[in-house]
Parts: structure tokens; C-alpha cells; sequence
């Protein structure tokens, strides 16, 4: 599968998640972990508070889970921090909000990870992270793609 229909397929799966969550602050957001063209684990933001949370948190007062780390810890749970170290993963991130122009549709927004999350993804060595952008009316939904 070519890199920009895999980097479509896996975003707009996130997308789809994201768009079923009920919203946390005002925000949809979900990520998908991906090996090898595999899914290993999905992640979402939630008003959660969790040791492993915290160890990743940028601001200490609020310690939910974002939709990485969330991601990241779900992983855990099949494998050990050092087989997730020694994969190399792909973090997919999409955020989902309602379109002003439209408020029945929905449109993606910036996701792109905050430096709790980015200190996640270097711990983890996740190779690659794909996140969306904020989408304008006219362009086909977009992403950016950020190499570690």
C-alpha cells in the first residue's frame, strides 16, 4: 500500500473514532498506534487521571489522558515498554470539531501533540507522527507528518 493512502486510511480511521467520542472540552480527539500496518492499540482524549498520565503530563494540575499517551498506555497492555520501544510505530492523530459555516458537519482540526505527548512519542521512539490540521472549506482534509 502506497505511503499516502496508508497515512489516508489509517487518518480518517481516526477521524471516524474521533467523531464518536463525546466531546472532552470542547474536543474530539483519538489516535491509532500502528506496527506494520497493524493496528496495536487506539487512543482518546478523556477526563481521566492515571499514574501513567501524570508521568507524561505538562501541566501537573491537569493530568488527563490525551489521546497519545492514552494510545501509548493501551499498547502497554499487550506489550512491554521495551518491545513498544524497539517497534517501529506510526501515531496517526486526528482532531474532530463542528464547521462554524455548518454546524452539522464536522471538520478537522489542529491535533498536533502538545510537549507532554512529544516527550511520549521520543520515550516511546514512535517513528512517526501523522496529525491533522485545521481544515479550510475548500481543500481536502489535510495532515502533517512529523518524522523522529
Amino acid at each position: 500500500m502506497p505511503a499516502y493512502n496508508k497515512d489516508r486510511y489509517f487518518m480518517n480511521l481516526a477521524s471516524d473514532i474521533a467523531s464518536d467520542l463525546t466531546s472532552f472540552g470542547g474536543a474530539k480527539i483519538a489516535s491509532v498506534l500502528v506496527h506494520k500496518n497493524q493496528i496495536i492499540s487506539i487512543g482518546h482524549n478523556k477526563q481521566k487521571t492515571h499514574p501513567f498520565a501524570a508521568r507524561f503530563a505538562k501541566n501537573p494540575d491537569s493530568i488527563y489522558f490525551h489521546a497519545e499517551v492514552n494510545a501509548i498506555h493501551n499498547a502497554l497492555r499487550r506489550h512491554s515498554e521495551e518491545e513498544l520501544i524497539k517497534m517501529k510505530t506510526t501515531l496517526y492523530i486526528c482532531r474532530v470539531k463542528f464547521d462554524h459555516a455548518n454546524a452539522t458537519n464536522l471538520i478537522w482540526g489542529m491535533s498536533k501533540p502538545c510537549c507532554g505527548c512529544d516527550e511520549a512519542i521520543e520515550y516511546f521512539k514512535i517513528n512517526k507522527v501523522v496529525y491533522s490540521l485545521n481544515e479550510d472549506d475548500t481543500l481536502d482534509k489535510q495532515y502533517a507528518i512529523k518524522f523522529h
